[in-house]
């Protein structure tokens, strides 16, 4: 049960541009119907297409332009996008999930919660959870590493396993920063 984004911005392109051509389409024909000037004249417009050839370059450009359009709309349509809601394993066989949104905010409190880190940014990338802690402190960044680590790895225990991994980072004054990763593994109920 993961839940992916929807495809909206796309979607809404292609309809906001088929929108503005039948809307010219419409006008153009009201017009002429009316015998009013026409904005958008038919016969202009077929008298150029059918005085363009296929080799000019206006006609290649327009090709390249589409297919560029349609081969990004193509991919756009086949890759998934990125989760919003990662599933929770739950031991009684019930579906349950977490929106990443509410994760990352959670686990980013619980990393604020250690000794010396004054903030921290969390990501959802691949299955792991990629936490970046800032302190003040100019030592021990391996020990601040250490502890972010195991704080989220047992918050990641407790939900349920929605990520495999847990990697941390630490960022402070100093120009060299500890780093560590840990694996967030089933541990067998007691």
């Amino acid at each position: 049960m993961i839940r992916r984004s929807r495809r909206t911005l796309p979607a809404v392109l292609v309809a906001l541009v088929l929108i503005a051509v039948c809307v010219a389409v419409i006008v153009s024909l009201a017009q002429r119907w009316a015998g009013a000037p026409e904005y958008l004249s038919y016969d202009t417009v077929a008298r150029e297409l059918h005085a363009t050839g296929w080799g000019e370059w206006p006609v290649s450009v327009a090709a390249a332009v589409l297919l560029v359009a349609g081969a990004v709309l193509l991919v756009t349509a086949i890759l998934p996008g990125r989760p919003r809601v990662l599933p929770l394993h739950a031991d009684d066989g019930m579906d349950t999930g977490v929106p990443t949104g509410e994760l990352r905010a959670l686990l980013r409190g619980d990393a604020k919660t250690v000794d010396g880190v004054n903030s921290a940014r969390i990501t959802l990338r691949r299955g792991a959870v990629r936490a970046v802690v800032d302190t003040d402190l100019h030592r021990g960044h391996t020990e601040i590493a250490d502890e972010v680590c195991t704080v989220l790895s047992n918050r990641v225990q407790e939900l349920g396993r929605p990520v495999g991994r847990v990697q941390v980072r630490v960022k402070g004054p100093e120009k060299v920063s500890g780093g560590r990763r840990a694996t967030a593994l089933a541990t067998p109920a007691s």
